[in-house]
Parts: C-alpha cells; structure tokens; sequence
C-alpha cells in the first residue's frame, strides 16, 4: 500500500467525521430551537387568552338580559344653553337659573379635580378650518394663537354644537372605559373617544355635532307626532322604551350604537346602572363619579375627591 494514499485517505475520513458531528449539532440545536419556539408560542397564546379573556369578560353578556332602553339623562343636562345647573366643586353652588352663566367656571374645574387627569394641561394646534368654525375672533387675526387648550376648545365646540361640555367628557370615559383624559389618562387625549381622527378639536367637533342631530331627530319627533318609539333596534335587537325616555337619552344610545364595537359593550354602556355590575363603562356611573351628579334626577351626591 502507498503510504501516502493511506494518509489522504485518512486525513478525509477524519474531515468527513468532523463534518457528520457538525451536522448532528446542527440537528439538534435545531430541534432545540423548535421546542422552545413552541413552548413561547404556547406560552404567548395563553397570555393572549388570558387578555382576550379579561377584555371578553370587560363586556361580558347582561344577567339579567337588558330588553328596555331606560332614561340615561335629565333632558336639562344635555344642551349647554338653557341646561339646569348643577353644582359646581364641593364649596362653590350657583344659584343661577342658567348653565352658561358659569360654564367658564365649570370647565376648568371639573378637567382639574380629577388629579390624574391629562386635560388641564393639554393642548393643541388648530387647522383653519377648525379655527374659522369655532374661534372666528381669530380667522382674520395675526398672529393666530399657536395652541389652544383643552377647556378653551371643550366650551368653544359645547357652546357652538349647543352640547353640554359634562356629557361630552363623560361620553370620553364611557368610550374609554374608564381610563380615558378626564379620570385617568392612559390614552393620550389627542384621541379623547376614538382611534381616528386625530385630535382632541377634531373628535369633539365630529362626536357633539352627531350628538346634536340625533337629539334633533328625536326631538323633531316628539313635536310632530307627540311621541317618541315605543320600541327601537340596535345591533339586530329591538329594546322596548321605557316611559320616561327623553330625545337626549334616545340620542345618546343611538350615538352609542354607532360608535360601539358589540352588542355587549353597548348595553353595558346603556343599562340602568344598578344592574351595571360595576360595569367600567356605564354612562350613568361614570357621570356621577366624574360629578357627583346623577345625571337622570340631577340630584347631588356625597362629593368626595
């Protein structure tokens, strides 16, 4: 035998080894790999169950099952002109027969006592449009203020849709469960009720003037024909309506149904609160924690901060 063939030979019969243990280490830190890729992603899948579940259960079916549309609010509180007054901070009541006699006092009140709450400091540009339609003292001014804040806007938009400024910061935490700019702040009050469009103006503007054609709607019909639904459907399910229902709370489950993901969020949103069950985004609840004020007999509560 040629030695040297003999030591080739040998020296790629070691490579060849060297290149099996290679690709067997590759295998199996492969397989590896693959069973801790499949263990996150079971791990994930549960913590994703977890979340849909808690946010499934946020909204979870009435029990017992709502079948009335109910009063949500004293038809005095929904407008900004001609609305009844309500007391305003824990020292301060008015005494005046009308809402926009204080509604600058109230404003900046209410978007500070509730200390976690981004408003007060808030602020933001306006396009043109915006300005020209709600601060036309500025549309042929120069130089147009570079920000505008959140009460200057709130009572500019309420004064100007003809809303009550209270209903629409209680409709933020409604759509916000909670956890919206006037209570807690999680979500930037560049979005105050939706995920589009951008902007505190923006979004008030669009939200009061629907508000303010619904409530029209209804009331237009309780004129001419002197009464309102016995019965009306929303998400393919028709609720009775109770005796006592005003255009205002008609307008306001109707702007809920059309804004509203589910059936279960909405009636949630819009069932009496006693049988709330602490729902975290009742309308009637979160109106009187922001308050102190049931909103339906626009009787005071124990104000407490």
């Amino acid at each position: 035998m040629n030695f040297s063939s003999f030591t080739v030979s040998k020296k790629w019969l070691a490579i060849g080894c060297i290149l099996l243990l290679l690709s067997f280490a590759v295998i199996f830190a492969s397989i590896s790999l693959w069973q801790r890729s499949r263990a996150s992603s079971v791990d994930t899948q549960g913590v994703y169950q977890d979340a849909n579940a808690i946010e499934a259960d946020a909204y979870a079916p009435l029990d017992p099952p709502m079948t009335a549309i109910e009063p949500m609010i004293k038809e005095c509180l929904f407008s900004y002109f001609g609305a009844c007054v309500q007391r305003i901070g824990p020292d301060f009541i008015n005494t005046s027969n009308r809402y926009e006699d204080f509604a600058e006092l109230d404003i900046p009140y209410i978007t500070s006592f509730h200390h976690e709450s981004s408003l007060p400091t808030y602020r933001e540009p306006l396009s043109s449009e915006l300005i020209q339609k709600y601060f036309p003292e500025y549309a042929t001014v120069n130089p147009v203020p570079s920000y505008f804040t959140s009460a200057q806007i709130l009572q500019r938009i309420a004064m100007r849709e003809n809303v009550n400024p209270r209903l629409l910061l209680t409709l933020m935490e409604v759509f916000q469960s909670g956890q919206g700019p006037v209570l807690v702040s999680k979500r930037s009050s560049q979005y105050p009720f939706f995920d589009q469009p951008e902007g505190f103006a923006a979004q008030l503007s669009q939200v009061a003037a629907q508000l303010r054609e619904l409530q029209l709607k209804y009331e237009l019909q309780l004129q001419d024909i002197g009464t309102l639904p016995s019965s009306i459907s929303f998400f393919d399910k028709k609720y009775l309506v109770s005796a006592g229902v005003s255009p205002a709370s008609l307008a306001i489950a109707e702007f809920m149904s059309q804004n509203m993901k589910s059936r279960n969020q909405f009636e949630r949103a819009v069932v009496v609160a006693s049988t709330a069950k602490n729902s975290s985004n009742n309308f009637v609840e979160l109106y009187t924690k922001i308050f102190q004020v049931d909103p339906i007999m626009n009787t005071e509560v124990a104000f407490k901060n």
